[in-house]
């Protein structure tokens, strides 16, 4: 892991998912989270004071980069109160017993996770039947125009920020792998058009 990747790329990640409609969509969705929590791609920890201490039991961190990430989410994990287990791992792979979780958050992460088929499945196994994982992503747009810029701007976008895809579907990634997705919010958030495009709800393992 470069100079880049282990301390500015953190940084600028913080930074960029620290923009207000972003964080608004965590804070309408993280609070819901209930019983044992697996956050997917846990970074510098900006979902910790959205959740609601009284409804979680506890919360696994699931970050690949954990190392890097760590520096930046540590004075957050000191302000929670609620008991957070670091595991220092890729979706693809959860060290985690099957049927095990209520709730799975997962917060513009599907983006750079490199399998996003192996990743469902795997986060499907580690859910509880009638689990639900609550999601909020950026992705594919609808308008053609949008749709060139992504395609466009991957390469580059891809490699400063570390593995984003700009143009992935995630309504069908997410329905494809076996969820049910009884409502998804989609449409675009105030910025740059290209990464704005978000969708968001709640899938549940049936």
């Amino acid at each position: 892991m470069g100079i880049y990747s282990r301390h500015v790329l953190p940084r600028v990640i913080d930074l960029a998912c620290r923009h207000e409609d972003i964080f608004r969509t965590r804070q309408e969705l993280v609070p819901r989270a209930h019983g044992k929590v697996l956050e997917v791609g846990f970074g510098t920890g900006l979902n910790l004071s959205s959740y609601d201490a009284d409804r979680v039991q506890r919360l696994w961190a699931l970050e690949p980069f954990w190392d890097s990430m760590q520096a930046v989410a540590e004075k957050r994990l000191r302000k929670s109160s609620i008991e957070v287990e670091a595991v220092p791992s890729g979706a693809e792979s959860i060290p985690l017993p099957s049927n095990f979780f209520d709730t799975v958050v997962m917060t513009y992460t599907l983006c750079s996770i490199p399998d996003t088929a192996i990743a469902l499945d795997e986060i499907r196994r580690v859910m509880k039947p009638g689990a639900v994982m609550l999601f909020a992503e950026h992705g594919l747009a609808p308008d053609r125009f949008v749709q060139r810029q992504q395609r466009l701007l991957n390469p580059v976008w891809g490699y400063c920020g570390g593995g984003c895809c700009l143009n992935r579907p995630m309504d069908k990634l997410i329905a494809g792998a076996g969820f049910r997705v009884p409502d998804m919010e989609q449409g675009y958030l105030n910025g740059f058009r290209f990464a704005s495009y978000v969708y968001s709800g709640q899938a549940f393992k049936d």
